[in-house]
């Protein structure tokens, strides 16, 4: 039998709404359209951050943010989202400069697959796979740790307080580990607070921009944690997606077997 595959995104679909699950994951139907403006938005700024860690200039990355048609589709909200994309990437890169960074990259959207393994009998499932891909591998004080970046429209305290508990930050740093053999040590997780100003009418690209970096000066949107790998949290996160894989498993084996009467 084929080893069933498990992400966490199709954890967090199966537990939100089964249908939907079996739907996206099993039936593999997939939604025709524009995806929204906020996933548009994200995958954009994780393309130009992959760009960053892998050396390209800040000049570089600017002028493709600038003269980019990621966001074409979207006509007027697109252009707000490109001039945000912009004020984004210009503080991300003044606020970490890389010859100022505490690590080192060694590489950057790195997928990994690894049996799914439960924590109480220290047991390998034959039969599922744990799937995912980390935004960057690197190096600090001797220790590997997975980098991770979120673009978010609420940053506060309470936010961050939650990352610290975060089931997929904990789970990417296990089982990246695992499928790799090697120990991480824990997360550099950078969250990127996407301003919530709105383009004003009769005012011009150029305007909203000024007013957008002038917010991102004050540095609140902008937060990196080093989340080391917690033992309790990690054995609970592990015996959680044991259970769910279980149950993952049985819904697609049900499926298949009525597709089969």
């Amino acid at each position: 039998m084929a080893c069933h595959k498990i992400t966490q995104s199709s954890i967090k679909k199966f537990l939100t709404c089964r249908k939907a699950y079996r739907h996206r994951y099993i039936d593999e139907l997939v939604r025709e359209g524009l995806p929204s403006l906020n996933l548009a938005f994200g995958t954009f700024i994780h393309e130009c951050l992959e760009l960053w860690f892998n050396g390209e200039s800040k000049e570089s990355i600017i002028a493709r943010v600038a003269e980019t048609s990621a966001f074409t589709m979207y006509k007027a909200k697109g252009d707000e989202a490109r001039v945000k994309a912009l004020a984004m990437m210009t503080t991300y890169c003044d606020l970490y400069p890389r010859d100022k960074d505490p690590f080192n990259v060694i590489g950057t959207e790195i997928e990994f697959s690894t049996p799914l393994y439960n924590p109480d009998t220290e047991t390998e499932s034959e039969d599922i796979t744990f799937a995912g891909k980390v935004d960057g591998l690197v190096e600090r004080n001797g220790k590997y740790w997975i980098l991770e970046h979120k673009t978010s429209g609420y940053v506060s305290d309470s936010y961050i307080k939650k990352v610290w508990y975060d089931a997929q930050i904990q789970l990417y740093a296990y089982y990246f580990g695992k499928a790799n053999d090697i120990e991480i040590e824990g997360a550099v997780y950078d969250v990127l607070g996407k301003s919530q100003l709105k383009h004003k009418k009769d005012e011009s690209l150029e305007g909203l921009l000024a007013r957008v970096l002038k917010q991102y000066d004050e540095k609140t949107l902008f937060i990196r944690e080093f989340i080391p790998i917690e033992a309790e949290i990690i054995h609970k996160r592990l015996q959680d997606t044991w259970v769910q894989g279980q149950d993952m498993l049985l819904v697609a084996e049900e499926e298949k077997a009525a597709y089969r009467n």
